[in-house]
């Protein structure tokens, strides 16, 4: 996807049904992170996006959260494995 279509405060036995599927981009996400200024940014995700060279580097902790398949797509971040596919 392309933009963000659904912003939660997590709580306890939340679920989301899956809607979008491929076209990739993590730039909106990465903007609204530095409007919200948290503590620590965790991405979940594979990855795979069209627009790694315009991703500024957040100003809080942050982590790539991907299944060991895949590799995080920057240089900076802490990357972190789920599993496998």
């Amino acid at each position: 996807d392309t933009e963000i279509k659904l912003e939660v405060d997590y709580k306890k036995g939340f679920s989301y049904d899956r809607t979008g599927y491929g076209g990739t981009s993590y730039e909106p996400m990465f903007n609204r992170v530095a409007e919200l200024k948290p503590d620590v940014f965790f991405l979940f995700g594979d990855g795979e996006c069209f627009d790694t060279a315009r991703l500024k580097k957040p100003k809080c902790e942050f982590a790539w959260v991907l299944y060991d398949n895949f590799k995080r797509p920057t240089t900076w971040g802490k990357e972190i494995k789920l599993g496998k596919t």
